[in-house]
């Protein structure tokens, strides 16, 4: 397929034109990063609330016509044509057998190679793949198969939040008395922690914003469990977004959760060393990818696609990652989603041995900043729309002075949450907090919509992030012991 763009001032818009690119990011407007076609006036209208100009695909949509052109003297960008086509997959020689899933090594092939042999360990083969970044050109990857309308638009989350919280509560447990397990020696058991993913995934099908809300609870002290669970919820919602099949994602649910389970092999005070490691305790660490792979090797029955998920979860899509350098295609999606899942909590939770963590905002921007480089650009942009600007569970002043806890996302509406009203505009608690669905208290409005002005960090406000979460829960809200620490 080839794009043919045009820039021509958003006034001179009609309907029929198809919009492939604006004068701005995608990022700060509630559209959909891969272009529409103009429908509605409505949709000039709101065109014209962000954007001075656009680009339209004149293979797509109309083109200007031949008088407007020279009337208005249009903007011509040569005009700009990309060929966004993939790369032709080479066909398979006739005597050739199909092409089998990257090779992983066993248990018994994971033993520590005595010296003088030619075997060349996972962390060298990262090394040397951090070194040999693909080119874009020869990254073979096959657009992604969407399908945003194949389950129900969630209803109230207050009613799946009740269940949720008994989910969420189980999973967590399961997690904990599995790594604790496999700490001490006692194997790896995932009978509990499979039924509880079970659970997750019907959860997460009738209203994805209640196990994510729950799953904003950080506990630094037991960040490992934690981590997992959140990754393994994400990585479902985000699923569920795109329009997975559910056997795929019971299978991303438990992949998810189980990608770190080989750090329960490794030493304590490693894992818990502050600040950047050194060489030889990054490649030490790295290990944990085998030794989470010979573990599942080792469970009887467990899928070949929830290994191959732990076991690609750090391979990056330009063939930077590790243990084998793969890229593009080579790294099947469900390792893609999970290995940008566990970036993004890794890069947004608190842990015990360093409270630095980036902003929900600094994370989108990054993972923006490497669509098509370490995480594929079509994958990056589902996980963007589905989780909006403003995730669920962060706190956000908006321009009326008030501070509010988004709840809930708006699909296609990014900027305009269902959130929870918890501070007034002098900074004083609402009591009781109330909800408002920013989209809809906004339309039909004349004046000034009420809209998202920044997120903040809760301390900003003395505010305790898991005492808001649990009391929203429960529905027993009492300022004086809550709110301010």
């Amino acid at each position: 397929m080839r794009i043919e763009q045009v820039q021509v001032e958003v006034d001179e818009l009609v309907k029929g034109m198809y919009v492939c690119a604006l004068d701005r990011p995608w990022l700060s407007t509630p559209f959909p990063f891969q272009g529409f076609l103009i429908r509605e006036d409505e949709e000039i209208r709101k065109l014209r609330k962000y954007c001075n100009y656009v680009y339209i695909d004149v293979l797509r949509g109309l083109p200007p016509t031949e008088d407007r052109l020279a009337e208005r003297k249009w903007k011509v960008d040569a005009p700009k044509t990309v060929d966004i086509t993939p790369p032709p997959r080479p066909k398979p020689e006739p005597e050739k057998k199909p092409e089998k899933k990257p090779e992983r090594k066993t248990a018994p092939e994971a033993a520590p190679t005595p010296p003088g042999k030619e075997t060349v360990p996972p962390s060298a083969v990262q090394a040397h793949a951090a070194s040999e970044r693909t080119p874009r050109s020869e990254i073979k990857a096959v657009p992604i198969q969407i399908r945003h309308d194949r389950y129900k638009p969630p209803k109230a989350m207050q009613k799946e939040l009740r269940k949720a919280v008994t989910i969420h509560r189980d999973l967590s447990r399961s997690v904990s008395q599995m790594v604790d397990d496999v700490r001490v020696g006692r194997g790896l058991n995932v009978t509990s922690v499979r039924q509880a993913t079970g659970k997750l995934v019907d959860s997460i099908i009738r209203h994805p914003d209640a196990l994510v809300w729950l799953g904003k609870l950080k506990d630094k002290d037991r960040y490992a469990y934690a981590h997992s669970v959140r990754s393994s919820i994400l990585a479902v919602a985000i699923a569920r977004h795109m329009g997975l099949h559910e056997p795929q994602m019971q299978k991303l649910a438990l992949g998810a959760l189980l990608c770190e389970i080989g750090k329960a092999q490794l030493p304590k005070p490693l894992l818990e060393k502050p600040g950047p490691l050194p060489e030889d305790d990054l490649l030490k660490l790295k290990e944990h990818v085998t030794l989470g792979v010979q573990l599942l090797d080792r469970c009887v029955g467990m899928d070949d696609d929830v290994i191959e998920i732990v076991h690609t979860h750090h391979e990056r899509f330009d063939g930077t990652g590790y243990p084998n350098g793969l890229s593009g295609d080579q790294i099947p999606l469900l390792g893609r989603i999970a290995g940008m899942i566990d970036c993004y909590d890794a890069m947004t939770s608190v842990k015990p041995y360093t409270p630095r963590i980036c902003s929900t905002a600094q994370a989108i921007d990054f993972f923006y900043s490497q669509r098509d480089s370490q995480f594929q650009g079509q994958l990056v942009d589902e996980f963007i729309q589905a989780i909006g600007l403003y995730p669920t569970g962060t706190l956000v002043e908006l321009n009326t002075g008030e501070v509010a806890m988004v709840m809930a996302q708006n699909f296609g509406q990014r900027l305009q949450p269902e959130v929870l009203m918890v501070l007034d505009r002098n900074k004083c608690p609402i009591d009781p907090p109330r909800r408002i669905n920013l989209k809809e208290h906004n339309d039909g409005r004349s004046d000034e919509p009420v809209s998202i002005s920044r997120a903040v960090q809760a301390g900003d406000y003395g505010l305790n992030m898991d005492q808001l979460i649990a009391a929203e829960t429960s529905k027993s809200w009492n300022w004086k012991k809550l709110a301010f620490r």
